[in-house]
């Protein structure tokens, strides 16, 4: 399947520029649009670098206007970001456990998915400075969330952090 997308890519006021074509977005997945209607959620975009051994599932928001000083706005916004973490990898497990939908999933990847590859979730929030506390009340909520999860699918890592974190610790945020 041909991207639907092309670099770089900018959603929320934040910038992807992936260095290489394998990339991707379950939006455009037939896969994924099959259930989308039920409530089923994705990650904005994939990207697999190859040589790492590392998928990298990604989710771009802006808060910068967002009441996150608010608990119960902010679990709500968690609780969200848990859910498009969880569906995503499931995706991911059905590919693995050559279920059904797999063959409908499968070639939306630029590359065969295995279990070589090491799972990374990166939920990038644009924010203000002022905001800074509470993106990390944000990223406590969501690892204590999403927990079980992350052991269940064999995620390595999995976070929420600031654009100007990711621009700071991957060379692909812009």
């Amino acid at each position: 399947m041909k991207n639907q997308f092309t670099m770089p890519y900018e959603e929320s006021g934040i910038t992807l520029d992936f260095p290489d074509e394998r990339f991707f977005c379950f939006e455009n997945c037939s896969g994924y649009t099959q259930y989308s209607g039920n409530y089923f959620k994705e990650m904005d975009a994939g990207w697999f670098d190859v040589a790492n051994k590392t998928l990298y599932l990604i989710e771009l928001k802006d808060f910068t206007l967002a009441n996150i000083k608010d608990r119960a706005n902010a679990e709500t916004r968690v609780w969200d970001m848990v859910k498009k973490s969880i569906d995503s990898c499931a995706m991911l497990v059905s590919i693995l456990i050559n279920s059904t939908p797999a063959n409908v999933i499968q070639p939306c990847l630029p590359i065969v998915f295995d279990k070589s590859y090491q799972i990374r979730l990166l939920h990038i929030v644009k924010s203000e400075q002022h905001q800074k506390a509470d993106i990390q009340f944000l990223n406590d909520s969501f690892k204590i969330k999403f927990k079980a999860y992350k052991e269940l699918f064999g995620v390595s890592s999995s976070m929420i952090l600031t654009y100007e974190q990711a621009k700071r610790h991957y060379n692909f945020i812009k």
